[in-house]
């Protein structure tokens, strides 16, 4: 005893030293409440995980009266004498606490097994992510659907929008189990996508907002990761020359959209689009001027004729035509502008042209994606919420490259799956891209994803062993 009390003077004087006991009470109307309450309560403290208790007194009238404030002078336990740091430590000051109490849809638990109440989609977060890593078969998936069913059972009108990106077939079942629960007008809202690296499923890189000419911030990121991922060294996991390859990339890009969307812009041609033909020939539009004028209209002129007939359908499909391809894209290494600055620099340790090598990338990209080297061939309802998209078939494998083209399909699916989904942060960018006519679909699109919730959600992305 007198060590103890040398060490903790020795203490004091560094640290103060507490005097302090712990009591807690509990009641019920019943003797089997109170003592159900008891267990519970002592559960808890112990479950603090530094500390017993106990339920015995001597007196425990005493004992009682020691827990209501201001009542004793005295204490029933055994004082203790812990330095500040030891009895701060006994509380649950780091405890994880939910601030949904009462308000949540999900019970989770944590790291020590502890119940905590989360609430999905609530107005008190900006942000939820959740991780689910581990092995095979210990339930990811199931507790990544549970999530999103709770997002949709817990809406209220509109089912929530929800971009799944997996490779595997599990968000598939979810998706149909979706359907199933929606009648036939509604079927379309949620859709799976089984991806195919073939021209069935061409969706064009370089696609770009219904009505613009070039694309936006967001549509130019994602075209120059795609371009530059192409670009990869699968030796290094790196592009050649990373910094010079993507600023050749962002001019590249450039000048692909101003040379076909303002300099020479695609021109029209009949039997192209089956879809287009049968709405100019319906709308009474193709009569409306002569054999000269269709001789040198642009597919941007038939666009706006037939948005502004109301003929979105086909005004999309004319607006997919006027894009830009990946092999016309990769042609324009050659454009002054771009061999003045880069056409002397050289790869890393090569004597090659890096303008040279970016090409051959380029063209190997086309020959080895051919669903997105072409002219978008599938579209997606605009009234879809739920996406999911299955790489299982276009993943690859363990090595290298392969990693590399699981990485690029993932990249795809996302922009396929919820591509749109930041469109709120770039609005004024928005408005200021398309012409007036178009601002009126725009924004019933902007308006829906600021309003509501939207969800992101990436199943096997990381392969074991990658």
């Amino acid at each position: 005893m007198y060590e103890s009390v040398m060490a903790l003077a020795a203490t004091d004087e560094k640290e103060p030293v507490c005097i302090m006991t712990i009591m807690a009470s509990t009641w019920g109307k019943t003797r089997e409440i109170c003592t159900r309450n008891q267990a519970i309560l002592k559960s808890a403290i112990e479950g603090w995980g530094v500390c017993g208790t106990t339920t015995t007194f001597g007196d425990p009238r005493r004992a009682w009266v020691n827990t209501i404030l201001a009542a004793s002078g005295g204490s029933g336990p055994v004082p203790l004498y812990p330095p500040l740091s030891h009895a701060i430590s006994l509380f649950p000051l780091n405890r994880a606490g939910s601030v949904w109490r009462g308000k949540g849809n999900l019970m989770l638990h944590t790291e020590d097994g502890s119940a905590i109440e989360v609430g999905l989609a609530s107005s008190q977060q900006n942000k939820h992510t959740e991780l689910a890593p581990g092995d095979p078969g210990l339930g990811k998936s199931v507790l990544i659907n549970t999530l999103s069913e709770i997002q949709i059972s817990s809406a209220q009108k509109n089912l929530p929008f929800i971009a799944y990106i997996d490779k595997g077939y599990s968000a598939q079942g979810l998706v149909q189990l979706i359907r199933d629960s929606l009648p036939p007008e509604r079927k379309d809202e949620a859709v799976g996508i089984i991806l195919s690296n073939d021209p069935e499923y061409t969706r064009n890189l370089f696609d770009v907002m219904y009505g613009a000419k070039k694309p936006i911030t967001p549509e130019k990121n994602f075209m120059s990761s795609v371009l530059c991922a192409l670009c990869v060294d699968t030796g290094t996991g790196q592009p050649c020359n990373p910094g010079d390859t993507r600023q050749i990339i962002n001019q590249l890009i450039e000048l692909a959209f101003k040379e076909y969307g303002e300099n020479n812009p695609r021109l029209y041609r009949a039997s192209t689009e089956e879809l287009v033909d049968s709405a100019l020939q319906d709308s009474g539009l193709y009569e409306k001027h002569d054999a000269t004028w269709w001789a040198r209209s642009t597919w941007f002129e038939v666009r706006d004729m037939l948005h502004n007939a109301g003929y979105i359908m086909a005004a999309q499909r004319a607006h997919y035509q006027a894009m830009p391809q990946l092999p016309e894209v990769s042609s324009m290494l050659g454009h002054t502008s771009l061999r003045d600055v880069f056409g002397t620099v050289q790869r890393d340790g090569s004597n090659e042209l890096l303008l040279d090598y970016i090409r051959r990338a380029l063209e190997q990209g086309h020959n080895d994606y051919p669903m997105i080297s072409g002219y978008t061939r599938f579209m997606i309802n605009p009234e879809t919420r739920v996406i999911a998209v299955d790489l299982n078939n276009v993943a690859g494998d363990k090595t290298p490259a392969g990693r590399l083209k699981t990485g690029i399909m993932y990249l795809l699916a996302g922009q396929i799956a919820g591509g749109d989904f930041t469109l709120p942060q770039y609005r004024d960018e928005v408005l200021k891209q398309l012409p007036r006519e178009y601002h009126e679909i725009a924004l019933k699109r902007i308006n829906q994803l600021d309003q509501e919730v939207k969800t992101k959600v990436m199943m096997n992305c990381i392969t074991p062993g990658a």
